[in-house]
């Protein structure tokens, strides 16, 4: 850690909002807000409008690093902030321009943020332990004692948040150097974090920032997998560094500016894989290069720590996202995957596992819901799985699903069509309902005598005579039922929508007949015992 001149400060401040992934399963999570963590911050003249102090300059640290701690009972357990933290020291130089001495409380936000500030909040008042911890003050290298008070909230200006406060005195002249040191465990999902340094609360000082240096720390090299480089993440916020003209070298990423005048734009963001997955990544890579060959067995291995390492240094929300190596390292542990059982295909769990896997990928669910179809891979896979082991449960089960889901589409469909159905029958009886009123309207009206009408036996229907006929309960007529159809009765639906429909509400009868009568046999079960 590099050490602050006297002429040089530090003004620090960052969110850390973490988005994360299940462990190695067939997991299908929902888009919804992540929890949120309180962001480190620059110093404050909160209530000094007019202040003669300016910040001359500043330099931040933070030092992500893996720490774990207890996951609580009432967690879930992917919560970043009990599997990382990042140690914040911000070192700020302060100078009086005026002539007369200043003395006035330094204000530092303990629960800041610019992404779902109300959210933070809502989190604050109901846990105390939502803002931030371990915050310690010195002031000329003696430490000073802060005092916790509630003042409005940074970007929720009609909300209260807690903050600290602490008395400094500025001779007129002088340099006054701060140091200000916490820690914080980061929000959101695993395996990523968002990290925020929050440069405009450092606006409030005379004139612009001098001179700011923010560097941020990781345990291992700064590549586009351990930090995201491109792209947006699901909300349009941009995954890579901003702002532009930060500097990556070795295990550092660096900004520098100089006479700041700070705004929301100035705001420092990372997207950061948690540090010990990409020490996961490196460390399966090696192990595959440096495997035998001629060792079939333990290349096998190898490769299957591999493709476990690849799918945790991932990011999924319904399928794969852009965060990291994203795609790339989904196809990577895929390749893994493949590669595991060409080497050693006697490995049933292995199938289930790379099976669960491209179910994640391809969103195979979401196919066979919406669209009835089993992705070939996925299927496929399971089946010679089945064909080499056909009593193992995983492999059942898995087939099980896909045949339950499959199902399920086809009875939504023939619900859909049966519903499509009525609702054209109604249509034609509110449309026969409005002729016959009509003509009952007309023949109040003399008219002259109609033209004779040739004998219906010899001369064939209009269109809408054929489909409506006043008198007689409307029908589809043959062209419109046959129109569904394929040619030959061949596609996804052969025999058109009405033998689809009724073999989809025979299927769906069966499935739950079937799901209904496993029930009951389980209720029998556990009475009789």
């Amino acid at each position: 850690m590099s050490h602050l001149p006297v002429s040089r400060i530090i003004v620090a401040a960052f969110i850390i909002i973490i988005l994360a992934r299940q462990p190695p399963q067939a997991a299908r999570a929902d888009v919804g807000l992540p929890p949120v963590s309180p962001s480190g911050s620059s110093l404050s003249p909160e209530g000094q409008p007019q202040t003669n102090v300016r910040m001359v300059a500043e330099e931040v640290n933070l030092t992500v690093e893996p720490y774990e701690r207890p996951v609580p009972p009432d967690q879930i357990g992917d919560f970043p902030g009990y599997w990382m933290r990042v140690l914040v020291d911000a070192q700020f130089v302060m100078r009086n321009l005026g002539d007369a001495p200043g003395a006035f409380d330094v204000w530092f936000p303990l629960a800041a943020t610019t992404r779902y500030p109300d959210f933070l909040l809502y989190e604050t008042s109901r846990s105390p332990e939502s803002i931030i911890q371990d915050f310690r003050v010195h002031v000329d290298g003696q430490p000073v004692q802060t005092e916790q008070v509630m003042g409005p909230a940074l970007n929720l200006p009609e909300g209260e948040s807690p903050w600290a406060t602490f008395p400094v005195e500025f001779p007129p002249g002088q340099a006054v150097l701060i140091r200000v040191r916490y820690t914080l465990y980061p929000g959101g999902r695993r395996p990523f974090g968002d990290i925020e340094y929050i440069l405009q609360t450092g606006a409030g000082w005379r004139d612009t920032i001098g001179e700011a240096t923010i560097i941020a720390h990781l345990p291992d090299p700064v590549t586009p997998e351990s930090v995201s480089q491109g792209s947006t993440d699901i909300f349009g916020d941009p995954l890579a560094p901003q702002p532009a003209g930060y500097v990556v070298e070795g295990e550092t990423i660096t900004w520098h500016f100089t006479n700041l005048e700070p705004g929301p734009q100035d705001n420092i963001r990372l997207n950061v894989l948690e540090p010990q997955r990409y020490a996961r990544l490196l460390q399966a890579r090696r192990k595959v290069e440096q495997a035998n060959p001629d060792n079939p067995a333990q290349a096998a291995a190898a490769h299957l720590e591999l493709a476990r390492a690849s799918r945790e240094a991932v990011l999924i929300i319904k399928g794969v996202m852009r965060n990291g190596g994203g795609p790339v390292l989904a196809d990577e542990a895929s390749a893994a995957y493949r590669r595991t059982l060409e080497l050693n295909p006697d490995q049933p769990a292995v199938y289930s596992e790379y099976a669960n896997w491209l179910m994640i990928v391809t969103r195979a669910w979401m196919r066979m819901e919406t669209e009835g179809t089993c992705p070939p891979e996925v299927c496929e896979l399971v089946q010679r799985g089945l064909e080499k082991y056909p009593q193992d449960a995983a492999l059942q089960e898995l087939d099980r699903m896909f045949q339950d889901s499959l199902t399920m589409h086809q009875t939504e469909v023939a619900y859909a069509t049966q519903d499509a159905l009525a609702t054209g029958t109604q249509q034609a009886q509110e449309t026969q309902t409005a002729l016959e009123t009509q003509a009952g309207r007309a023949t109040k009206t003399p008219k002259p005598t109609p033209t004779p009408v040739p004998d219906t036996a010899t001369v064939p229907p209009t269109a809408a005579q054929a489909e409506i006929t006043p008198g007689a309960s409307p029908q589809p007529s043959p062209a419109a039922v046959t129109a569904t159809a394929p040619a030959g009765g061949s596609g996804a639906c052969p025999g058109g929508a009405i033998p689809l429909a009724l073999a989809g509400l025979l299927a769906g009868m069966a499935y739950f007949h079937r799901r209904d009568a496993e029930s009951t046999e389980k209720i029998k079960s556990t009475t009789s015992r």
